[in-house]
């Protein structure tokens, strides 16, 4: 399994490679919350910066995430969710 992948082996640079196509993917989904209603429009922003926040957390830990798992926080989904939710209900 995956477990079993000696991470000097190019692991690092296939998780560098994934990180960088997921933020491309993220470039062209930023627009997304504008064209969808008020009331719902929060819940991919909110995704979205859990997901880039992550992306942060796996590039700080470079790349090795055999060694050093990251998982998204969730104290700081909670926060992404309340202030998109927030932003988008009062301005």
């Amino acid at each position: 399994g995956i477990l079993a992948l000696d991470p000097e082996e190019g692991f690092p640079d296939l998780v560098a490679f994934e990180a960088a196509r997921a933020r491309e993917l993220f470039k062209s989904a930023v627009k997304l919350p504008d064209l969808l209603p008020k009331r719902v429009a929060f819940f991919p922003e909110s995704l979205a910066r859990v997901y880039q926040d992550t992306l942060d957390r796996i590039e700080q830990v470079e790349f090795d995430t055999i060694r050093r798992p990251v998982r998204p926080s969730k104290g700081r989904a909670a926060l992404a969710t309340l202030s998109c939710w927030a932003r988008r209900r009062f301005l």
